[in-house]
């Protein structure tokens, strides 16, 4: 079979489009220099087979489940992974070949998703061996089953000395850390300046404070509620920007803060179908003793819960007024963001009601207020949760609960808080049937908000339940809107999401932060990027006022939930595979769109878009002692995209290499092509 693929170059800028293939439209954010406007069509042959259907016979039915792919397309799979992410270890060269020009891919490489690990010391250990045979024996598994999610074998500037779960965390300076010139003019190299990291878990604020106060910490967690405990003991006030203090007092704290950037959020997102086993909605019945499974697949309930949120007194008492409210998943000043358009949502407790007597959850076509064997007179129990410690998402379940209680006595809600790991968990299998989670973007595009928020395998998304028909409208319009260039179709496309979202009111959408930085006066070589989840604790120092310069001691709230780079999809773990891996590429400094070479000393990319070479460093060691090749560097990618778990970040890597979302999707597109099937 062979895939036309046609890219028009318009100002600078490479859209793609495919006929006959799956693969998406990729946006451009990021633009490839060209001279001229042209067309280029270029055919990519994907070699397939399949069994003759004898003349007359029925044709075959579809493959719609990836345990029904056959092994020998699976073996592709795994060839055509290695086919579009090559290595020449003699040359130390890593290639990768796209489907499409996609810009962001200089910003997937600059986090941890893609770090090289030693592919040698993953087989001896028990993982994948690069076999393609053998590969779906890895597909999508569980936390815990990684050989790296409670050890490391990096190439970064701490190594792993202990993890006590629920209490702390350890890693030892790597003293044979490769880099020997700054990252940046006046960045560090060499062994890192502290000897140890230590992150310490204290849910609880007072004791966290108490610490952070009596100088027994570098770095705290300070929930936004409490910064008026913490300002008195502000000695210096900083522009996060230009990076110039001014002293205000004789307090121990430096304060940065007014730091925006779109790049954080906090929702509550609704799961439409909820498994039956779930212990989260009671009896799993309208019996007043818990919910149905569907229960909010009703959208007037969904409306109703948005209905009954006090945003106002939320952004002014717990966010002390550093927060925009949101009216979608598109963030302000992104394409597609209109402050006005849909408009934004508002505490309405008489509306609230309304919307509850218009569900119909027993689907007899009576509308609640009027039926006495539906919601409004059964009333319901369920359970909403949030991970313990964080105290922002307690009061927000809190007051949400509160106000839903308050339009019906019948109405009764636990908040249950849960360790961070044991959260996602939940989280992840649709067991939870509203929660309340941030977002931290991965690339700065609306795609990586709309995507992960709405598409049918995104992280969030992939839980939802929408309707099937629904799901695929959407997933349409986000495959449509993120093939666009021309600016302002691209904005209206995005719009239309935004405002589909609020139509059918998909999450009860919060807050846009706006963030601060405590740091105590021994600190120095802070500086902000939206791209980290905290500190980047290779490039800090402490002054000789400090108490202990060997040691950085962050109190934080929640175990990570594994130490494995290709699986880590939360800010916690990030935080951990920052300091033990080494990506390709890094952020410059403060930039999160500029690069400094990392893992690859270099790098080039083909005029067209579509190819990207990587010079991988020479002498670099693995913490375990194995040298760094080329070809660790495309297992690393090869072994991601293949074990692709499910609401994990390889659909980023899948989506900039193939124009899919996930191997699944892929495989039953390339079985059903080789049987012939459209």
């Amino acid at each position: 079979m062979h895939k036309k693929v046609t890219w028009a170059v318009i100002g600078g800028l490479i859209a793609a489009s495919m006929v006959l293939g799956a693969c998406q439209p990729q946006t451009i954010i990021e633009t490839v220099t060209v001279e001229t406007v042209r067309e280029v069509e270029v055919e990519v042959e994907t070699v397939v087979t399949a069994t003759p259907v004898p003349e007359g016979a029925a044709p075959p039915e579809a493959i719609t489940s990836f345990d029904q792919v056959p092994a020998d397309i699976l073996v592709k799979v795994c060839e055509d992974v290695k086919a579009a992410v090559e290595y020449d270890d003699d040359a130390r060269t890593l290639t990768l070949h796209l489907a499409a020009p996609f810009a962001p891919v200089l910003q997937l490489l600059s986090n941890g998703w893609a770090s090289p690990v030693d592919m040698e010391w993953m087989a001896e250990n028990g993982d994948w061996d690069g076999d393609c045979a053998t590969w779906t024996e890895f597909y999508d598994p569980a936390a815990e089953q990684s050989i790296l999610f409670d050890q490391e074998n990096g190439t970064g500037p701490f190594m792993l000395e202990y993890w006590r779960p629920g209490e702390e965390i350890s890693a030892v300076r790597n003293e044979n850390y490769w880099r020997t010139e700054p990252m940046w003019e006046g960045g560090p190299s060499g062994p890192a300046f502290y000897e140890r990291v230590i992150e310490k878990n204290v849910e609880e604020w007072g004791t966290r404070f108490a610490m952070y106060q009596a100088g027994d910490a570098d770095h705290a967690y300070v929930p936004q509620q409490y910064v008026d405990q913490i300002d008195p003991l502000v000695g210096e006030d900083c522009d996060y920007i230009t990076e110039e203090c001014t002293s205000t007092g004789s307090g121990q704290f430096r304060l940065y803060k007014g730091m925006t950037g779109g790049t954080i959020s906090a929702d509550f997102f609704f799961v439409m179908d909820v498994p039956q086993e779930s212990s989260f909605i009671g009896s799993g019945a309208l019996d007043g003793s818990g919910i149905p499974s569907d229960f909010f697949g009703d959208v007037n309930v969904r409306k109703a819960f948005a209905a009954c949120f006090d945003y106002d007194t939320y952004i002014n008492e717990v966010e002390r007024g550093e927060a925009i409210q949101r009216n979608g998943p598109i963030p302000p000043d992104y394409p597609g963001y209109d402050p006005t358009d849909p408009p934004l949502p508002a505490y309405d407790p008489a509306a609230c009601e309304e919307y509850f007597k218009m569900a119909d959850l027993d689907k007899d076509g009576i509308p609640a207020g009027e039926d006495e064997d539906d919601v409004w007179s059964t009333g319901f129990y369920m359970m909403l949760a949030y991970n313990s410690g964080n105290d922002q998402r307690r009061v927000a379940a809190e007051l949400l609960k509160a106000n839903i209680e308050a339009v019906n006595e019948n109405f009764r809600i636990d908040v249950l808080a849960l360790p961070w790991p044991a959260y996602l968990k939940q989280q992840r299998a649709g067991y939870i049937p509203v929660y309340r989670i941030g977002w931290l973007e991965d690339y700065h595009h609306p795609h990586n908000w709309v995507q992960p928020f709405l598409s049918a395998a995104g992280a969030y998304g992939h839980a939802l339940g929408l309707p099937v028909d629904l799901q695929a409208e959407f997933d349409a319009m986000i495959a449509d809107a993120k093939s666009l260039v021309d600016p302002a179709e691209q904005h209206e496309a995005y719009k239309a999401i935004q405002r589909m979202a609020a139509e059918y009111q998909t999450s009860l959408w919060g807050v846009q932060g706006i963030q601060r930085h405590y740091e105590p006066l021994w600190m120095e070589n802070y500086f902000y990027n939206p791209s980290f989840p905290c500190p980047f604790v290779y490039g800090l120092a402490e002054s000789e006022d400090s108490p202990d310069q060997t040691t950085f001691i962050d109190l934080s709230i929640g175990d990570p939930e594994t130490f494995d780079p290709a699986y880590m999809y939360d800010t916690s773990s990030s935080c951990w595979v920052w300091r033990f891996y080494d990506p390709l590429i890094h952020v410059n400094r403060e930039r999160y769109d500029e690069f400094v070479g990392q893992l690859a000393e270099d790098w080039e990319i083909s005029d067209d878009g579509l190819t990207y070479t990587f010079y991988i460093r020479e002498g670099v060691k693995f913490h375990e002692g194995g040298d760094l090749d080329a070809h660790d560097a495309a297992y690393a990618i090869w072994r991601g995209l293949l074990q692709d778990r499910v609401a994990g970040p390889q659909w980023m890597f899948w989506d900039a290499i193939f124009g899919y979302e996930t191997v699944a999707d892929y495989a039953i597109d390339q079985a059903n092509a080789a049987l012939g099937v459209e």
